[in-house]
C-alpha cells in the first residue's frame, strides 16, 4: 500500500485525506515531501486498518520495538502488548477512536528480543473526504524505560 494513498491534512482534531496531494494551511506540498518526513522522523510512527492490523511502519518504530516492517506488517497492535494493561484503558482507547477523537497514554509492551517497555503513545483517526474513519495513526514519541523480563 503506497503512503502517498494514506496522508491527509489534519486539522485541530482530524485528517483528511486529498488524494494524491497535501494540503498545509494555503499550500499544496508533494506527497514525496511527507513520505519522506515520516520516514526520516525519530517517532516512531505506525499506520492500522480499523481493526488494527498494521499496514505500514516508519524505521523509528522498528527501532523502537525490534520489528522490521515485514515482520510486524498485518499483525495487530495488540501483537506488541505485554498484556500487562489494564483492559480498562483499551476500553478508553477504542471509545476515543468511536468519536474520532485522538487518544494518548502509555502502554506496556514487549520487544522483538522480549524485554518490556513503557511507550507513551498517540493514537489519531485518520478520515476521509466524507468524514469516515479509514485509517489509524499511531505515533510513540519515546520510550520511558526498558527492562529485561
Amino acid at each position: 500500500m503506497s503512503l502517498n494513498h494514506l496522508f491527509k491534512t489534519a486539522d485541530t482534531t482530524k485528517s483528511t485525506i486529498y488524494g494524491d496531494t497535501m494540503l498545509s494551511g494555503r499550500s499544496i506540498l508533494p506527497p514525496q515531501l511527507f513520505y519522506e518526513a515520516v520516514e526520516q522522523s525519530h517517532v516512531a510512527i505506525s499506520i492500522t486498518d480499523l481493526n488494527a492490523n498494521i499496514l505500514y511502519t516508519n524505521p523509528a518504530f522498528q527501532r523502537v520495538t525490534g520489528y522490521n516492517g515485514s515482520e510486524i506488517q498485518g499483525e495487530n497492535e495488540s501483537f506488541l502488548s505485554d498484556k500487562h494493561t489494564p483492559r480498562a484503558m483499551y476500553d478508553e482507547l477504542w471509545e476515543c477512536l468511536r468519536q474520532q477523537k485522538t487518544w494518548s497514554g502509555v502502554l506496556l509492551n514487549r520487544h522483538k528480543d522480549g524485554s518490556r517497555y513503557l511507550a507513551e503513545v498517540s493514537i489519531a483517526p485518520m478520515v476521509d473526504e466524507q468524514g469516515d474513519t479509514v485509517y489509524y495513526l499511531g505515533m510513540h514519541p519515546s520510550q520511558k524505560s526498558k527492562s529485561g523480563d
